[in-house]
């Protein structure tokens, strides 16, 4: 059986193009996934009309309201604002403070993983 993260398209929405960002995009590839980044949400509006989406990735330290509505049931959200962000969504979602790359996908791949049986 291959990886569960294999031919899922992942949004990682975080307005702070950063060393995280790309490491986390590096890894998700590696496992298979396809990724699109949205530092604005805006970007991300657009994205969600161009693509159909597995799951966004967020990061609730910085990501507005907007952001966070656009894709709340599709989301794994992060950062020190993420427990907070989470008692706001309705849909399924998971959510990690302090979260690094390998948390990050270990989690997609449980959630994305379970989606498949």
């Amino acid at each position: 059986m291959g990886d569960p993260l294999t031919g899922h398209v992942i949004l990682i929405a975080d307005p702070r193009a950063q060393r995280f960002v790309r490491d986390l995009q590096g890894a998700l590839e590696q496992r298979g996934a396809e990724t699109l980044i949205a530092q604005e949400p805006a970007d991300a509006i657009d994205r969600a009309r161009e693509f159909r989406f597995s799951v966004a990735v967020i990061n609730c330290d910085d990501a507005s309201d907007a952001l966070r509505k656009l894709i709340h049931d599709l989301g794994l959200l992060y950062g020190s604002e993420a427990a907070s962000a989470a008692s706001k969504t309705v849909g399924p979602h998971l959510a990690l403070a302090r979260s690094n790359v390998e948390s990050i996908t270990g989690a997609l791949g449980g959630l994305l993983g379970a989606d498949r049986h």
